[in-house]
C-alpha cells in the first residue's frame, strides 16, 4: 500500500471516529485498528447495525451532520433490504469522507 493510500485511510478513520465518538464515547479507532477501506467498513457496518437498533435517532442526526444527501439517506432505506443497510450507510460514509479528504487537499494544493 503506497504511503498516500495509507495516510487516506488513517485520515478516514479519524474523521469517523470523531464523528462517531459524539454519539457513542466508546467509539474509537487509532491507526492500527485499521488497515484497509474494506476493513474500516467492516468495523463500521457493526456499529451502525448497533445504532440502528439502539440509537436510531442519533444515527440519523450524525448523517445530517456528516453531510450525507437526504436522498442516498431515503433510497438506502427505502430499496436496500434491512439486512444490508448497515453496510449500505457505511458505503455513504467512506464515500463522502473520502470525497471531503480530496477536496481539501486540492484547496491546499490550490487546485480548487
Amino acid at each position: 500500500m503506497n504511503e498516500e493510500k495509507k495516510s487516506d485511510i488513517i485520515e478516514l478513520s479519524g474523521i469517523i471516529s470523531r464523528s462517531f465518538s459524539q454519539i457513542s464515547p466508546g467509539f474509537l479507532l487509532t491507526e492500527s485498528d485499521i488497515k484497509s477501506i474494506e476493513e474500516l467498513k467492516k468495523y463500521l457496518s457493526a456499529q451502525i447495525k448497533i445504532f440502528l437498533d439502539d440509537k436510531y435517532d442519533l444515527l440519523i442526526n450524525m448523517l445530517y451532520r456528516i453531510d450525507i444527501d437526504d436522498k442516498k439517506i431515503e433510497e438506502v432505506f427505502s430499496k436496500v433490504k434491512r439486512e444490508d443497510i448497515p453496510d449500505s450507510i457505511a458505503s455513504l460514509i467512506i464515500e463522502r469522507q473520502l470525497r471531503k479528504i480530496h477536496y481539501r487537499k486540492m484547496y491546499k494544493e490550490g487546485n480548487l
